[in-house]
């Protein structure tokens, strides 16, 4: 079982630190306020396309609803979960269920003694958690958990519902349901891009929806204050003249079209080009995300035609992988046999050169976001 609270730390660790109310203008959305405050509707969904910062917003929730349950002893319990595609042990209903009855289980002994006496009384033969019907088994602990939970109400977040590939639908017709039988008021939020499927179940009067489109103005404020701090942090890092920091900042906010993935990408290949090249490469470079893969591509086509056949083998490979792979796995599935492939410095700057599309984390290589696999 992956517990959430290390995801959590390994996502905000990529992502950097969030800024101070960064998305704090959610708190104060109608419909948020109202998910909050009243006990009916329990659903609030929060929408976007690609980039636009949902994970960030549920960073930013989690925080802040531990704030708000800290501060007040003995009104609710927040469980939450993060959905991946890249990771098979994040990408399905079992995962999303496991951990957010992990999370509940630990933050309240008689529900934890609850699930142990449920895992004895199947008894070792019958493979509770990954048996052909532990999904099934999977909704109705949580649900038992949650009508014996002592607390007023329970706080279930997950974030990027769109990346749970398998058991999604079950999910949604049989946990997402508003909550009978239970002591507790079950609050639902979940975040997720603008999928038809999704659409249709939270198209109901027991739901509320926040759309970030919709909310264009407050999410380009947010990416705003967000291209400030990345352009004072690279004019810092690579010394840049104060007129250098503020054509980077103008262009940022020129082009960004209110996405954070977007700002975030410029920045990564901005680190890594002398001051020289900085009003060049931000001129060439086009607003929004399918444009700017699009041109990263062909920059990696046009600067360096002698290895793009391992480039495309290397994205390709990725694209097909159930899950991330290791340098190591990812060089003999390619069939790259360089003489010293044994320390692997020479794929490892092949796989550097792709790094519009991916990235790695301790020699294991995965896509800097979904949209880069799309």
């Amino acid at each position: 079982i992956n517990d959430p609270r290390v995801d959590k730390t390994r996502i905000e660790a990529d992502k950097g630190p969030l800024l101070e109310g960064l998305c704090s203008w959610v708190l104060d959305d109608p419909s948020f306020l109202k998910w909050w405050q009243v006990d009916s509707p329990s659903h609030l969904w929060i929408c976007g396309n690609a980039g636009k910062g949902k994970t960030m917003i549920m960073l930013s929730l989690i925080s802040e609803i531990t704030k708000r349950l800290q501060a007040c002893p003995g009104s609710g319990v927040l469980s939450y979960f993060f959905c991946e595609s890249s990771f098979q042990s994040l990408n399905n209903a079992k995962a999303v269920l496991k951990g957010l009855i992990y999370l509940l289980a630990i933050s309240e002994a008689p529900l934890l003694h609850t699930l142990q006496k449920i895992h004895k009384n199947a008894g070792a033969r019958d493979n509770l958690f990954d048996g052909p019907n532990a999904l099934y088994a999977l909704i109705n602990i949580l649900k038992q958990l949650l009508q014996q939970s002592s607390q007023p109400r329970v706080y279930l977040l997950i974030d990027g519902l769109d990346e749970c590939e398998s058991g999604l639908e079950d999910i949604l017709r049989e946990a997402f349901q508003p909550s009978t039988g239970s002591k507790s008021i079950v609050k639902w939020l979940v975040t997720s891009r603008n999928e038809s499927y999704i659409k249709e179940i939270y198209n109901t009067e027991y739901h509320l929806c926040i759309s970030l489109e919709e909310n264009s103005n407050y999410v380009t404020q947010a990416v705003n204050v967000f291209i400030e701090s990345k352009a004072s942090y690279l004019a810092e890092m690579k010394i840049y003249s104060p007129d250098l920091q503020n054509v980077v900042r103008g262009s940022l906010i020129e082009k960004a079209e209110g996405t954070f993935l977007w700002v975030a990408l410029v920045c990564k290949q901005l680190k890594t080009l002398l001051n020289w090249q900085v009003i060049k490469f931000l001129s060439d470079t086009p607003a929004g995300l399918d444009k700017f893969y699009d041109r990263m591509f062909k920059k990696l086509q046009d600067n360096d035609a002698r290895n793009i056949d391992l480039y495309q083998r290397i994205l390709c490979t990725l694209v097909l992988g159930l899950r991330p792979l290791h340098l190591k796995e990812l060089q003999l599935l390619i069939d790259f046999a360089e003489v010293e492939s044994e320390n692997l410095t020479s794929f490892r700057a092949l796989v550097e050169a792709c790094g519009s599309f991916i990235t790695s984390r301790d020699d294991v290589v995965y896509f800097v976001h979904k949209s880069a696999k799309d």
